[in-house]
């Protein structure tokens, strides 16, 4: 028996269980958006995206992340080795999904020296100024 394509209908249907999700949930939103790498230019504004799939261990820290963010004075400290993108989850994706999930509320970027808080911060915005994102919470950001 042959598989035949999914009709548009299933399609937007599955796009908008996607989003959803993305907006219940820190790590479906981590999923669901294009987390930003390297740097694809010498200005550091654009970034090639994140390849990797997500393991385990990111589900367990955003699911962490999320209820230190929805507890009140919610406290949380991660212990993982370098290069399991702690500071992606904490600086820069859950941000971005709490300020769409709760506009107005405020967040503090912040690194041991100032060209960490930078690059943390300009990986945030460039993920609130794709289309995705705008999409997503029907939000944008400032140009300045």
């Amino acid at each position: 028996m042959a598989l035949r394509p999914p009709s548009d209908y299933e399609k937007a249907l599955e796009l908008a269980l996607l989003r959803r999700k993305a907006k219940d949930r820190l790590s479906d939103y981590m999923g669901y958006i294009e987390v930003p790498g390297r740097p694809i230019d010498e200005s550091g504004d654009l970034y090639s995206q994140v390849e990797t799939s997500m393991a385990i261990h990111h589900r367990v820290m955003c699911d962490a992340i999320q209820r230190t963010m929805e507890k009140r004075y919610g406290r949380l400290m991660i212990f993982a080795p370098p290069g399991s993108s702690k500071s992606t989850a904490v600086s820069i994706v859950a941000p971005t999904w709490g300020m769409g999930k709760w506009p107005g509320k405020r967040y503090i970027i912040s690194g041991h020296n100032s060209d960490i808080a930078t690059t943390q911060s300009k990986k945030a915005r460039s993920i609130c100024k794709t289309e995705r994102y705008q999409n997503l919470f029907d939000a944008s950001i400032p140009a300045d």
